[in-house]
């Protein structure tokens, strides 16, 4: 609960400490920014966003090049999405994928680590 109330009480684009073993910088700007943005290898990516029948743009394969490129190898991407286009996308671009069981009333889910 403490360490949720501190990552929502962070300031925006200031890197903060929040554990030995946790730095967060949240970033408001479009997403697509990010590319061009000087930013230590991601090592979690949590994708949650809306389904692709709400926000189709969030679900397409260039979101996913962003997400890569600013991911560390080994790098762990999480989504509640099992969709078969997203995890064609996640392996064209070096991701291992995998289909694991999903938290109640979801099916299943992916888990991707960067190779």
């Amino acid at each position: 609960k403490d360490l949720s109330l501190k990552i929502h009480e962070t300031e925006w684009e200031k890197l903060v400490e929040l554990d030995s073993s946790f730095n967060l910088k949240k970033i408001k700007d479009d997403f697509f920014n990010i590319k061009n943005m000087d930013l230590p290898p991601i090592d979690l990516v949590y994708f949650d966003c809306f389904g692709a029948r709400v926000q189709p743009d969030l679900w397409e394969k260039e979101i996913f090049e962003v997400v890569a490129s600013k991911m560390k190898t080994g790098g762990l991407l999480t989504t509640y999405s099992s969709k078969g286009t997203m995890r064609r996308a996640l392996i064209e671009l070096g991701f291992e994928v995998e289909k694991r069981q999903g938290p109640p009333g979801k099916r299943e889910m992916l888990i991707a680590w960067k190779k």
